[in-house]
This record gives C-alpha cells, sequence and structure tokens, in this order.
C-alpha cells in the first residue's frame, strides 16, 4: 500500500487561516442580516399574485392598525403609496423605506 504524502506545515497554515477568515465573514454576515427585520408591520398576512401584479390580503390580525384601517381579508392591495407591485419584493422594498408611525395609503380592491 501507498503512503500518502503530507502536505507541508506552511501550507496547512494558510488553508487552515483560510478557512477561519471565511467562517467568520459568513458568520458575521449570516448575524447581520438575521438581525434585519422589517421595522414596518400592518398586522395582515399577505400573498404575492404575479399575474395580477398585487398582494392578497389573507388575514387581518386582531387590533392591528390593518383592522383599524377597515383591510379584510380578500381584499387585493394594488398599489401602496402610489406604487405598484412590479415583484414580491416591491412591499419589502416600500416597507423598508418607513418607519413605524408613517402613513402609507393603500389602493385596495374589494371582491
Amino acid at each position: 500500500m501507498r503512503k500518502f504524502a503530507s502536505f507541508p506545515k506552511p501550507l496547512l497554515a494558510t488553508f487552515a487561516t483560510l478557512f477561519a477568515a471565511a467562517t467568520i465573514l459568513y458568520s458575521a454576515l449570516w448575524m447581520y442580516f438575521q438581525g434585519w427585520q422589517q421595522p414596518v408591520q400592518l398586522g395582515f398576512d399577505n400573498d404575492h399574485l404575479q399575474a395580477e401584479q398585487c398582494e392578497l390580503v389573507t388575514n387581518v390580525y386582531k387590533d392591528s392598525p390593518a383592522e383599524t384601517a377597515g383591510l379584510r381579508p380578500g381584499d387585493r392591495i394594488l398599489e401602496v403609496d402610489g406604487r405598484q407591485f412590479e415583484s414580491s419584493y416591491t412591499l419589502i422594498d416600500i416597507w423598508a423605506r418607513h418607519k413605524p408611525g408613517d402613513v402609507v395609503e393603500l389602493t385596495i380592491q374589494r371582491p
């Protein structure tokens, strides 16, 4: 049976350092993005309907700003602050630009 040659110690040390640096970078980025949450919550669940370019309200939480505003399950949100939905990330982008207490205008369609 043939013996495998061992790697030189400086090469192993370089690999170990690169692996440690990559692990630290990955962990830092993961913690940063896990900590980021949408600061705005209106109190409803929704599904994006790509074919209709709107958001379908599936649930409205009790005593939430959405319930106070009169939003109901089955409503379709067509626009937020005059902005139409180009993709499922449009709503996330809109919420990221607001802070709690901001007023948003929803254009909805009721069934």
